[in-house]
């Protein structure tokens, strides 16, 4: 919704204001959506698929679709406790509606998401693009270090918009992991088994910015970040100073994703001002769920009465972005 107010405001999309847009679950569901090439316009320019407010409408209308299960599924799973709480089948229709068949390099501005592959224990990040090259690091001594698998400039390997979205959301004991080959050029494809990239960076805005600046290093950088709200349920210590890996399993998960996302902020702040050229666009989720399979048609009205409230504390904010696009 805020990303509504910022094309109406402007009176363009997203991918028009952005030159790259970087997303973690939700949000890069919502990065994918936001740049999946539609019909062209008149004049032959490729037109967005959908609008920020479209896809307001995944919540409103699908999320009930994406966070199913049956009884039966409730019981083998115990809630949760023994296997994913749900089946993948819902998230992965709705990703096959709102993004088809079209592939990451598609898309209408650069897009980064991010993933983890719990196999190799390391971040996983798909690029639209090819990342500019960057100069091989040195030794103290000045000698040049080689460089590891991690520093080549390969092209990225490319994936149906539906595959990233379906990775990048695959939260851990909500849904399975996706199975993932990636395959760049010259290298032995590779297996990649890969989770929720808000196992690492819930906010994605750090990320988004060290690859502006590997990319364009001379360049004036403006960050707007959106959360999506953040943690109210309180673990005081007399309920927390007992629990063990059974009860921590589900609340440490939100704990350390809502950590991490508060100290990218922090670092943000601090190298590119608050409010100078990193704008952070946060509420908590005062009078709506924290839980994020919540989908309910209450919850649902809360987080938009949330968004609603945002908006109108933020005019003056949003209006400051919306000149510098």
């Amino acid at each position: 919704m805020v990303l509504a107010e910022i094309e109406h405001e402007t009176g363009r999309p997203a991918c028009e204001l952005f030159d790259l847009i970087a997303g973690t679950s939700t949000g890069g569901i919502i990065a994918l959506g936001l740049s999946v090439p539609g019909e062209a316009l008149p004049d032959g320019t490729p037109a967005p698929r959908w609008s920020a407010q479209q896809l307001v409408d995944i919540y409103a209308n699908d999320g009930p679709r994406i966070f199913h299960r049956s009884l039966l599924r409730t019981i083998e799973s115990v809630d949760g406790l023994l296997m994913e709480k749900y089946a993948a089948s819902g998230l992965e229709q709705v990703l096959d509606q709102y993004l088809g068949d079209v592939m990451l390099s598609q898309a209408l501005t650069k897009v980064l998401i991010t993933s983890y592959d719990v196999q190799k224990h390391e971040p996983f990040f798909f690029k639209s693009f090819q990342p500019s090259s960057r100069a091989a690091p040195s030794l103290r001594n000045g000698t040049p270090k080689p460089a590891s698998s991690a520093s080549l400039d390969l092209p990225a390997s490319d994936y149906p918009m539906r595959v990233v979205g379906r990775a990048t959301s695959a939260a851990p004991t909500y849904f399975e992991p996706e199975d993932v080959t990636a395959s760049p050029p010259g290298a032995t494809p590779a297996d990649c088994v890969l989770v929720d990239g808000g196992t690492f960076a819930n906010n994605p805005a750090m990320c988004a910015y060290a690859e502006a600046r590997r990319n364009y290093p001379d360049a004036d950088v403006l960050i707007v970040s959106l959360g999506t709200g953040r943690l109210t349920e309180s673990i005081p210590f007399h309920q927390a100073k007992d629990w063990g890996l059974l009860q921590w399993a589900r609340p440490l998960l939100g704990v350390m994703m809502d950590g991490s996302s508060a100290a990218i902020d922090y670092q943000l702040d601090e190298l590119l001002g608050f409010d100078e050229d990193h704008f952070r666009f946060q509420t908590l989720l005062d009078g709506a769920s924290d839980s994020l399979d919540d989908a309910s048609a209450e919850n649902i009205a809360g987080l938009e009465k949330l968004a609603r409230a945002l908006i109108k504390d933020n005019a003056a904010r949003l209006k400051a972005v919306c000149a510098r696009l």
